[in-house]
């Protein structure tokens, strides 16, 4: 699984692949099925690839992550879905509980991580290993959450603090270890959270999924709450509105700038360099080798195949179909690895994903907050 071993052929050329480094630059990872060389393809996500015995590949999808239309909506009081939901999570977290190595979990404090490791404890006969980390002087520390989580569940607890020193000795590691471009910092707590993990148990559960599956990404948010704004302002006092927005503190005046732009924006846009931004940085022959190619233009093609769909569903797929395989399990995967450490998702569980995208929206995201179901 590792792109560094094919460099062992000898005879493949690596060349660039210009159209794997603008969506890189557009999204901090190179997606399925480019790579970052040109000769080199990744099997996608939900496919499997078949080689007869003349050498010619046959790819086949087993599996894709979509949401129902309304017309397949369950039907069932909230209630009654909530009671069916956590059987299914309990099944999830049973089923990878399966192991004849030492097993523990990564415990953020956070509400997937929480509910995974509650899950854990009910279903074991003993104290579940939990791991948390931390970094010196960070003002965002999260880690007396996952203290209190810990001590609430009873769970074996190792905590550990990360220093400048230790992130400054390890990063250069950590950049090979990925083998092509990639973006996300958080790679950087996964991999101490998995060390530490690792001088324990071969095998953790995660939380991973959590927002994509149940709805809990901030740019969910911010759309729905921007679509709520359209839908309340009619054509004549969405000029004045726009006009007062300016006057709001920043994080409201957002919405108010952008009442006539499509509430996608909020995800549509490329979190690290737009088109506007990557342009500059080409020269004139790289541009050429694009050959018209846009990351920005395949994000939104994302979120129309989901034309039919919701505003959540819409921007669920781009998540599920882009930034969920090609960035988070990339990272999670790499990072764990590189300490010969499995890590498992159950909230990602197939039959969990299946039940949750027959989910009306509106029971995973509404006025009263995010992920209300799993909530």
């Amino acid at each position: 699984s590792e792109l560094k071993v094919l460099r062992e052929l000898g005879d493949l050329p690596f060349e660039l692949e210009p159209e794997a480094l603008d969506d890189y630059l557009a999204g901090g990872f190179i997606p399925a099925p480019r790579s970052i060389f040109r000769s080199v393809r990744k099997i996608p996500p939900g496919h499997y690839l078949v080689v007869d015995r003349t050498g010619r590949p046959t790819l086949t999808r087993y599996w894709s992550p979509d949401l129902l239309p309304e017309s397949r909506w369950r039907k069932e009081p909230a209630a009654d879905l909530a009671c069916e939901l956590r059987g299914l999570l309990e099944q999830a977290v049973q089923t990878r509980l399966i192991s004849e190595v030492p097993l523990g979990a990564f415990l953020s404090g956070g509400l997937d991580s929480s509910i995974v490791v509650a899950l854990m404890a009910r279903l074991s006969d003993r104290r579940v290993k939990t791991f948390s980390i931390g970094f010196e002087n960070d003002p965002n520390d999260e880690s007396r959450y996952s203290a209190l989580m810990a001590r609430h569940l009873n769970t074996d607890h190792t905590h550990e603090q990360v220093s400048a020193q230790q992130l400054a000795q390890f990063a250069p590691e950590l950049v090979e270890h990925f083998d092509e471009p990639f973006a996300d910092d958080s790679m950087v707590p996964t991999w101490f959270v998995s060390r530490v993990a690792r001088q324990a148990v071969t095998v953790a559960l995660s939380g991973d999924g959590g927002d994509e599956v149940f709805g809990g990404y901030t740019w969910y948010r911010r759309a729905w709450r921007q679509a709520a704004l359209q839908s309340a302002l009619p054509g004549p006092l969405a000029g004045l509105a726009r006009s007062l927005g300016s006057a709001l503190p920043s994080k409201y005046a957002a919405y108010f700038h952008q009442l006539d732009a499509p509430p996608e924006r909020w995800r549509e846009r490329s979190p690290y360099f737009d088109r506007a931004e990557r342009q500059p940085l080409y020269r004139p022959e790289f541009s050429r080798s694009i050959h018209g190619y846009d990351a920005d233009a395949q994000r939104a093609a994302l979120i129309r195949s989901a034309a039919n769909l919701p505003l959540l569903s819409r921007l669920q797929t781009l998540d599920l179909h882009g930034y969920l395989p090609g960035g988070i399990l990339v990272k999670v995967d790499r990072v764990s690895m590189r300490e010969s450490l499995e890590v498992r998702s159950p909230l990602l569980d197939h039959v969990v994903f299946e039940f949750m995208a027959a989910v009306p929206p509106h029971l995973k995201l509404n006025r009263q907050g995010s992920k209300w179901l799993l909530q």
